[in-house]
């Protein structure tokens, strides 16, 4: 039998595309709207409560497990940065769809992309939060590895960023 991606434990870092990352801390059964079901139920990083997904929809919903190795994000730092449309509309348009997508590499080409434009200073106020979106997806997703907390993460991951555009100079 074809293991689902969505066969998760509890313990497991987790990532989902819409609220971030977080530990799945039970598997429960639930009767809601008199249909009963699993579901996982996942402590989510900065404070953000506790998320409820239906296990045979966790594939659908872009749950995913976090990144393990902080390698892949600094790889894709150190990538070369990509040219954004000059049309605000389109920019911002593009960049929300690849921080949807959820994939680690696609947030962290959001977070290069930004950081090397705004490293001028022009970047708009909605640029500036979707770089904060993507900072903040991706220092969640190291805040679960046992040696980060949510500020070390923060702190590291602005480190990598510094390092990439000043190696892009």
């Amino acid at each position: 039998m074809k293991k689902r991606k969505s066969d998760y434990v509890i313990g497991d870092g987790i990532f989902h595309p819409n609220y971030g990352a977080g530990i799945i801390i039970s598997v429960q059964e639930q009767q809601i709207a008199g249909i009963e079901r699993r579901y996982y139920s996942i402590e989510l990083i900065n404070d953000h409560g506790t998320l409820m997904i239906p296990v045979d929809q966790a594939d659908e919903s872009g749950l995913r497990h976090a990144i393990r190795d902080p390698k892949v994000i600094a790889k894709v730092l150190a990538g070369d940065p990509q040219p954004l449309d000059d049309d605000h509309r389109k920019r911002q348009a593009a960049l929300t769809d690849k921080i949807r997508s959820g994939e680690p590499t696609q947030v962290t080409e959001v977070l290069r992309d930004l950081a090397w434009r705004g490293h001028d200073g022009s970047l708009t106020e909605r640029d500036q939060k979707l770089k904060a979106e993507a900072v903040n997806l991706l220092a969640g997703e190291l805040a679960l590895r046992p040696e980060f907390d949510i500020d070390t993460a923060s702190a590291r991951l602005a480190a990598m960023v510094n390092e990439a555009v000043a190696a892009h100079s």
